[in-house]
């Protein structure tokens, strides 16, 4: 029969619990703590409506799903006035309908979600996102057909 020190073992026990409790507490104070971003509700409305608005709309879907999705050597001047960018721009602006927020969007084939081909040069980016250094608010929806899919990517942000 093997003779056990209670005294020894009740003091190691006691150690590592302690050594626990503090890890556990130096864990949850000095992380970093994640911040929950708060969408304005302005912001959020407009959103939830814009993108209603595209995914019931047929004239919409169309626009997304038939817009210019860049490929080697295309003519940036062309996709720049396409008629799809022309109707999604000029829907987006009457549905914001307030001069404080302002947007802008993306549309990528499902296949690259970056939605900036690489071979764009930094002077032709600002056709495919030019967001400001400001908190931005982006929501994304998927339009599917029988032909493909495309990713539509509203970004907004207030002016002020």
């Amino acid at each position: 029969m093997v003779k056990m020190n209670k005294k020894g073992f009740m003091v190691t026990i006691e150690a590592v619990i302690a050594i626990v409790i503090v890890l556990i507490f130096m864990l949850t104070t000095l992380l970093p703590k994640t911040q929950e971003v708060k969408i304005p509700e302005n912001i959020k409305l407009s959103q939830e409506r814009i993108m209603q608005e595209i995914e019931s709309r047929e004239d919409l879907r169309q626009s997304v799903l038939n817009y210019p999705i860049p490929i080697f050597n295309y003519r940036l001047d062309l996709l720049e006035i396409s008629q799809q960018r022309t109707q999604l721009t000029s829907f987006i602006k009457s549905s914001l309908n307030n001069p404080l927020i302002d947007f802008n969007y993306t549309i990528c084939s499902e296949t690259n979600t970056n939605c900036v081909p690489e071979f764009i040069d930094k002077s032709a980016q600002g056709l495919y996102a030019e967001l400001p250094n400001k908190q931005i608010y982006a929501k994304s929806i998927m339009i599917s057909s029988s032909d493909g899919s495309r990713i539509f990517r509203l970004y907004l942000w207030e002016s002020i």
